[in-house]
């Protein structure tokens, strides 16, 4: 999956760049390194990549320790995808072994909800965009599967697919939607659910 910078990443914004180069001065000028950049990221936000500020720094006449400019950027990066990993990983666990059973779809759309939620309160389009993306390639997957196999299983996977639709178009009223679904009589009668 491709990994989508923030925009203040690597193209700050004119007071973002004099944030920079202030709390850089603040420091007394020194030669920037590591310390210095995370300092200076701590005062203007962790969003801001190492490599960003550096390039302000630069611009403005610092003196930049290429080599550990270069590890703590690297550092950074690292440190951000392994977080992203973790924030997954529990999608990820649910999706991996073989085709989905509803009761895993319930507990994956509820994950992806909780996920969506956290996202949405941190103004986190990112991680949402993530987690549609996530979602499309498993209703992508189940579709497939819809397709073949045993009729009960095809069954089970044409619903899952059509639960993820529900959760991608309405997501902030799909709990409500899916305990209505399971109590409808198609439902009912379709997976002997009582």
């Amino acid at each position: 999956m491709k990994v989508k910078r923030r925009e203040d990443e690597d193209n700050p914004s004119p007071g973002l760049s004099e944030a920079i180069v202030s709390a850089w001065r603040a420091l007394g000028e020194p030669p920037v390194a590591e310390r210095e950049l995370l300092t200076i990221q701590q005062d203007v936000g962790e969003t801001v990549s190492p490599a960003s500020i550096a390039r302000e720094l630069a611009a403005a006449g610092a003196q930049l320790r290429h080599p550990e400019v270069i590890e703590c950027d690297a550092a950074w990066r690292r440190a951000g995808w392994e977080r992203e990993a973790r924030r997954f990983k529990r999608l990820d666990d649910l999706v991996s072994e073989g085709p989905l059973t509803m009761k895993r779809a319930e507990e994956l759309l509820a994950e992806l909800d909780r996920l969506r939620q956290e996202f949405a309160s941190t103004n986190d389009d990112e991680g949402l965009a993530r987690l549609k993306e996530f979602a499309v390639s498993v209703q992508q997957r189940s579709q497939v599967r819809s397709k073949s196999g045993v009729e009960a299983a095809r069954a089970e996977e044409s619903e899952i697919v059509a639960w993820l639709k529900v959760w991608m178009q309405t997501p902030a009223i799909f709990s409500d939607w899916l305990e209505l679904r399971k109590r409808s009589a198609e439902f009912r009668k379709r997976f002997h659910a009582d």
